[in-house]
């Protein structure tokens, strides 16, 4: 998906996200939530602030949460590497299960013995920043077209409103000529703040899509990092 069809196709236009693969190397629930206490879990890991949906938002959080998983799931390296370990404890609901990482670990070193919790928690960092860059480039995209919208409403406003000053100076023959530009004027709010409020929406979206899954990476390497 890219920053047209994020941030300006229309919904009823907008492509469909390819759903991720699930991979074969995710562990399986039942036997993790019946061998491991739910009650034992990690400390909490420092996680990025999700941001607050504005109306309409829970569209584009799904478009975004969909095109960050399937970023994730391309990023994905050959053999079986921080991705895989990721997907089997969120697979396994083993995300705040310490016994779980240490199953998890066991397994993904018996897969490649060349695996080590360090190798495992430097992949993370892979991942995370990998995010990180294209969240970048939908927040940069959004806010230049945000701000491309503040100036041409600024610019067209201020056209009107000084035409406008002329018009009401003139003889009373220009009267029609001034309801026109008072109505042109009158329209600029309307015209312009619901583009501007689907693209605060579209920027919030991207923003929590990102730091849901970000959060969640953050919270999987940090469990790691602490077993």
């Amino acid at each position: 998906m890219g920053f047209k069809d994020l941030f300006i196709a229309s919904d009823d236009n907008a492509p469909k996200q390819e759903q991720p693969k699930p991979t074969a190397t995710s562990f399986p629930t039942t036997p993790v939530q019946t061998t491991f206490p739910a009650a034992q879990t990690f400390p909490a890991a420092q996680t990025f602030p999700v941001a607050q949906p504005l109306s309409a938002n829970d569209e584009h959080l799904d478009k975004f949460a969909q095109m960050y998983q399937s970023t994730l799931d391309k990023l994905n390296q050959s053999g079986y590497d921080f991705y895989e370990f990721y997907r089997g404890i969120l697979g396994g609901n083993m995300i705040d299960n310490p016994q779980g990482y240490q199953m998890a670990l066991a397994m993904a070193t018996g897969m490649d013995n060349s695996l080590t919790k360090e190798k495992l928690v430097s992949q993370a960092d892979y991942y995370i920043a990998e995010l990180n860059k294209t969240f970048q480039t939908y927040a940069d995209n959004g806010n230049g077209k945000k701000q491309s919208l503040i100036s041409e409403k600024n610019s067209e406003n201020q056209t009107l409103t000084s035409d406008l000053a002329n018009l009401k100076a003139q003889v009373e023959a220009l009267t029609i000529q001034i309801n026109s530009k008072q109505g042109l004027l009158s329209s600029i709010e309307s015209k312009y703040q619901p583009l501007i409020n689907e693209v605060d929406s579209k920027l919030r979206a991207n923003e929590s899509a990102k730091n849901d899954i970000v959060n969640k990476i953050s919270k999987v390497k940090t469990n790691l990092s602490q077993i």
